[in-house]
């Protein structure tokens, strides 16, 4: 069953969205932190929700440097565009200076919903085109969303995550 994210709060109509953090640079639970301050910090933007943070292998690329991960849920009046301007001038001001799958990062946010949507342009895909194949994903996800179902296809997020293990 899909869900219909939109809330009415003081008078805005507000987007559910669900972003991915993950760091494996320096002080990752501080980047963690930095980015949801920053987040947070943006007058159109609500944090409501936070996983817990977990500690992972790198996936996807070769490194030895063990990743923090949390996913956070938010609303916004944004759109789906603009929160993708405001999450990349994040990373780059936290000190990110790649943009790539097989790199270390210092803060790689990535959106993995934006209510029920489905939005393909050059930059940006939503539902995130991976988030299903990565437990670093659906983990945290599940743990503050375990109603959850794909856009998509309608399957429920834990079926998806049960197949997985």
């Amino acid at each position: 069953m899909a869900h219909n994210y939109e809330f009415q709060i003081m008078n805005y109509e507000l987007n559910m969205i669900y972003l991915s953090l993950g760091t494996n640079l320096g002080d990752r639970s501080l980047n963690l932190d930095k980015a949801i301050e920053a987040l947070n910090a943006h007058d159109q933007i609500e944090v409501a929700h936070l996983s817990s943070i977990y500690e992972t292998e790198p996936a996807d690329m070769d490194s030895d440097k063990l990743f923090l991960n949390q996913v956070i849920e938010m609303h916004t009046n944004l759109s789906a565009k603009d929160l993708f301007i405001i999450t990349r001038d994040i990373e780059v001001k936290l000190g990110r200076t790649t943009k790539g799958d097989n790199a270390d990062r210092i803060i790689d946010i990535d959106i993995l919903l934006f209510n029920d949507e489905k939005i393909e342009d050059s930059d940006l895909i939503i539902p995130h085109p991976k988030m299903k194949e990565r437990l670093f994903v659906m983990v945290p996800l599940l743990e503050i969303a375990p109603e959850l179902s794909d856009p998509l296809t309608g399957e429920q997020y834990s079926d998806i995550f049960s197949s997985l293990n």
